[in-house]
C-alpha cells in the first residue's frame, strides 16, 4: 500500500505533503486568479461580499483521490487525520479558486505550533432480540505540540435502556495515549490499571476509523457543495458553514455528509462533523472546539503511568518469545499432551500445577534444586509469566488453550496486537511463531477482544 505521506514525523510536514500529491480540480485561468485576488484583497473585510463570491459561482464536482494509510491504534493521530479531511473538504468549497484555497491552508499549518480538538461521536442502535435501543457515546480531547508530540484521553460510554424510562449506564473503556516527538509512545487503559509503552509514532500508523481513511474508503466517488450554510458564531467568531453530499458512499463505513465551519480570518477550521455509516447504524462524528497555536501545559506529553498500574507490554525480543514457546513445551510435556486448558492465565497457579504434575508436592524440599525438571519449571515462570501480563491488556490479545492443543500445527494458540512490524504476533498449536499482517489476521478472526 502506498503511503501518501513524508516519513517525517512532523505532522504539518506531512500534511503539506499529502496536498501537494493530492489531485484537485481544475484551477481557473491566470486572468480568473488575478481577478479573485484583487477583489478580494478590496473588500475581504466585507461579509456581504464574501457571501456574493460564494453564491455567484456553482459549486464543482471532485473527487478524493490517492489518500492511503494504514492503521494504528495510536488514538492520537485522529488529530492529524481531522485536519486533513478538513482541508480537503475546504479545497472543494470555493469553486472560484480551489488553488488559492489550497495555498492558503497551506501556509497558515506551515505556521501552527499547537493545537487542540475535542471529539465526540455517537452511535444508536438496537441489538438482536431487542426493542430499546442503545447508545455507544466517545468523548475526549486531542492535544498536539510541535515539532509532533501527540497527547489524548478519551471514554467510551454505553447507555442501555431495558425498559422505558430506566437506563444502564456503563463506561466501556477509559484510556489515555501519549507520543512525544520521536519517542516512544504509551497507552493507559485507566480502568484496568494497567499501561503498555508503544513504539514512535509514525505517520502510517492513522488509524482505519480516523477521518482521513473515511475519506480514502470513497476516494473514487464524487461529492459537490449542497448548500452554503451561511454564518454563526463559534468561539466568539463569525464562521462560514458549508454542506457537502457524497454520492454513492463505499461501504462499510461511509461518509455521507460533510458539514465544516471555517474561521474566515486564519482560513482554519473551527468546527467538522459527519455521518458514518456502520454494521450497527449511523455513527455521528463530530470535533469542536478547534484551537490553534495555543500554550499547552508540557506536563501533557508526560509519559510517566499512574502508580499501581501494571505493565503489560507485549514481548518483542526473540529471548523472551523463546522463553514462551519453552514455558508452555514443557507444560505440554508434563500433561501429557495439552496446554494450559483455562480461560484466566494465572502464571503462578500454572507453575504450581506444573511441580505437581512433575511429582514435587508437599512442603519445598532442599534437593529439589538439584533436579533438572524442578530448574526447568522455575525457568518457566519467565515465560509463563510473560503471557499472563500480554494477556492482561484486555485490546487485542487472546489465548485458545481450551480448544488448541500441541498437533493443531495450524491453528493459533496465542496472539496479541503486535506493532513493528504492524500486524499480529501468533503461536500456533505447534510452538511455531510469526508476525501476521492485519488483513492476514482478520482472516483468522483475529483482532477482536477476547
Amino acid at each position: 500500500m502506498t503511503n501518501n505521506f513524508s516519513d517525517s514525523g512532523d505532522p504539518i510536514s506531512q500534511l503539506v505533503d499529502a496536498f501537494q500529491r493530492m489531485q484537485v480540480p481544475p484551477g481557473p485561468s491566470i486572468n480568473e486568479t488575478i481577478e479573485f485576488v484583487e477583489r478580494a484583497t478590496r473588500d475581504r473585510e466585507s461579509n456581504s461580499q464574501h457571501s456574493r463570491r460564494a453564491t455567484d459561482s456553482k459549486p464543482r464536482r471532485f473527487k478524493f483521490r490517492n489518500l492511503s494509510v494504514t492503521q494504528r491504534l495510536a488514538v492520537g493521530t485522529i488529530g492529524l487525520s481531522t485536519v486533513v479531511g478538513l482541508t480537503l473538504v475546504l479545497l472543494a468549497l470555493n469553486s472560484a479558486a480551489p488553488l488559492s484555497a489550497m495555498e492558503r491552508m497551506v501556509q497558515r499549518l506551515r505556521e501552527v505550533t499547537s493545537y487542540s480538538f475535542r471529539l465526540s461521536t455517537r452511535n444508536t442502535f438496537v441489538r438482536e432480540g431487542n426493542t430499546r435501543p442503545t447508545t455507544v457515546n466517545r468523548t475526549g480531547m486531542t492535544y498536539w505540540l510541535a515539532p509532533g508530540s501527540v497527547s489524548l484521553e478519551e471514554q467510551i460510554v454505553q447507555i442501555e435502556e431495558p425498559a422505558p424510562g430506566e437506563q444502564k449506564i456503563e463506561t466501556l473503556a477509559h484510556y489515555s495515549e501519549v507520543y512525544p516527538a520521536g519517542k516512544p509512545g504509551i497507552f493507559i487503559d485507566h480502568l484496568a490499571k494497567t499501561f503498555a509503552w508503544l513504539p514512535e509514532m509514525q505517520s502510517k500508523d492513522i488509524p482505519v476509523y480516523s477521518a482521513i481513511n473515511q475519506l480514502r474508503m470513497v476516494r473514487e466517488e464524487k461529492g459537490e457543495v449542497i448548500r452554503d450554510l451561511g454564518t454563526k458564531a463559534i468561539q466568539g467568531k463569525t464562521a462560514r458553514g458549508y454542506m457537502m453530499s457524497i454520492k454513492n458512499p463505499a461501504p462499510p463505513s461511509a461518509l455521507d455528509v460533510l458539514e465544516v465551519w471555517i474561521d474566515p480570518d486564519t482560513d482554519l477550521p473551527l468546527e467538522f462533523t459527519n455521518t458514518l455509516k456502520n454494521d450497527t447504524g449511523p455513527e455521528f462524528f463530530r470535533v469542536t472546539d478547534c484551537r490553534w497555536n495555543i500554550a499547552l501545559d508540557p506536563k501533557l506529553f508526560e509519559q510517566a503511568p499512574p502508580p499501581g498500574y501494571v505493565d503489560t507490554t507485549p514481548p518483542r525480543s526473540e529471548k523472551e518469545l523463546a522463553q514462551i514457546a519453552e514455558a508452555l513445551a514443557l507444560y505440554a510435556d508434563l500433561s501429557g499432551g495439552h496446554y494450559p486448558r483455562v480461560a484466566k492465565f494465572d502464571a503462578e497457579a500454572i507453575r504450581d500445577e506444573m511441580l505437581k504434575l512433575a511429582g514435587f508436592t508437599g512442603p519445598p524440599q532442599a534437593q529439589w534444586t538439584q533436579d533438572k525438571k524442578f530448574r526447568q519449571i522455575q525457568q518457566a515462570t519467565v515465560g509463563l509469566g510473560l503471557i499472563a501480563r500480554t494477556l492482561r491488556n484486555k485490546y487485542s490479545v487472546g489465548y485458545e488453550g481450551l480448544k488448541v492443543g500441541p498437533h493443531d500445527k495450524l491453528k493459533v494458540l496465542l496472539w496479541w496486537n503486535a506493532w513493528d512490524p504492524k500486524g499480529y504476533r501468533v503461536f500456533y498449536g505447534d510452538l511455531r511463531t510469526e508476525i501476521l499482517t492485519e488483513a492476514e489476521g482478520a482472516e483468522r478472526g483475529l483482532g477482536e477482544t477476547k
